[in-house]
């Protein structure tokens, strides 16, 4: 669940950088295509960055549990 909340903020938060940046959005362009092409554009970057960060905890949380394991073995 935490991954999808953290999924759907970087999602908005893209859009929003699209929405309010001073040279885009429909103060740039008032065609409604361009307005939908740029939100694309955006929400695509967010999901890009916010994937990056929710591998990154992932892949610590499965190398910590590797080495928990290897651990166990060798003090057994």
């Amino acid at each position: 669940m935490e991954h999808i909340l953290r999924l759907l903020f970087f999602i908005w938060s893209g859009w929003l950088i699209w929405f309010f940046w001073p040279f885009s959005g429909m103060s740039y362009d008032d065609s409604l295509g361009s307005y939908i092409m740029g939100s694309v554009t955006f929400i695509i970057i967010g999901l890009i960055i916010g994937h990056g960060f929710l591998l990154y905890p992932a892949a610590q949380i499965e190398k910590q549990k590797k080495l928990r394991s290897q651990y166990r073995k060798v003090s057994n």
